[in-house]
């Protein structure tokens, strides 16, 4: 008992003497990449950005569903039904990612044989600027 006080007391004095010199500046400014934001709304742009988002949210459920079915096979254990329930999961994961990917192929023809520019032209990742 005497043992874990002491590693209890001292660990406490070591977290609170710390020194503050070293800490980062704390002036982190988030802003959209160039030309993300429109400078006026129109309907194409928030179709745009519901298809592309629809897209970005299909493909991390796609992903997480197959990590999911990957995890499911590891925990059966052998067992034949539960191998089977997790190789299931598995196919669907990829034919919804194959299928995701074929509608963005197709979307995107779409839009260049119609002369709408590219599909994905504006679709970018929000960075962190210090």
């Amino acid at each position: 008992m005497k043992k874990i006080n002491l590693i209890l007391i001292s660990s406490i004095l070591l977290l609170s003497s710390y020194d503050q010199s070293f800490a980062q500046s704390t002036n982190v400014s988030i802003l959209p990449p160039t030309g993300m934001i429109p400078a006026t709304v129109t309907l194409p742009s928030i179709v745009n950005f519901l298809v592309q988002a629809l897209f970005a949210i299909g493909s991390i459920a796609a992903v997480c569903y197959l990590i999911y079915g990957g995890i499911k096979w590891i925990i059966s254990g052998g067992d034949k039904a539960g191998v089977e329930a997790a190789r299931n999961h598995i196919i669907a994961a990829i034919v919804g990612l194959i299928i995701i990917v074929g509608t963005f192929a197709i979307i995107s023809l779409v839009y260049s044989v119609l002369g709408l520019g590219t599909f994905n032209n504006n679709f970018s990742i929000p960075k962190i600027t210090p």
